[in-house]
């Protein structure tokens, strides 16, 4: 089991990185010009080429690709076009009701709560004024 998991996790890398690649490149052959989508169609060559600049936009492509990984790697995802905002503070701010939606309230599952009361006394049992399990009655 441990060699399976391990094999997985190895042939995990190699796939991000062919997909994050793919989609780079689809990006930038598919795609329309970023700067003319993020200033608009009226917007004056000077300011074109400045924002190229500003977003790393006139660098070689390996060196964008390259750029990107590492700034996805550190969860910088950069600033919404219409909102303005963090991606990432959009991310963590949808996170949190997502995940409410998604997990059950411990009311409609009673039958864990014995569960986790056991395992956090186990866990905690010297902080917990020496308690060490719980009766099935409380």
């Amino acid at each position: 089991m441990p060699t399976y998991i391990l094999r997985r996790v190895l042939i995990m890398f190699p796939t991000l990185i062919g997909v994050s690649l793919l989609v780079f490149i689809i990006f930038n052959v598919v795609g329309d010009d970023p700067v003319y989508l993020y200033l608009g169609k009226n917007a004056t060559v000077e300011q074109a080429e400045a924002m190229r600049h500003k977003l790393g936009l006139d660098r070689p492509l390996y060196a964008q690709y390259l750029t990107g990984l590492k700034e996805l790697a550190g969860f910088n995802l950069g600033y919404s076009m219409s909102s303005k905002q963090k991606i990432s503070e959009m991310f963590w701010e949808g996170l949190g009701p997502s995940v409410a939606i998604t997990l059950p309230d411990l009311r409609e599952r009673r039958e864990d709560i014995p569960l986790l009361v056991d395992h956090f006394l186990k866990k905690y049992a010297a902080e917990a004024s020496g308690i060490k399990q719980m009766s099935r009655e409380a």
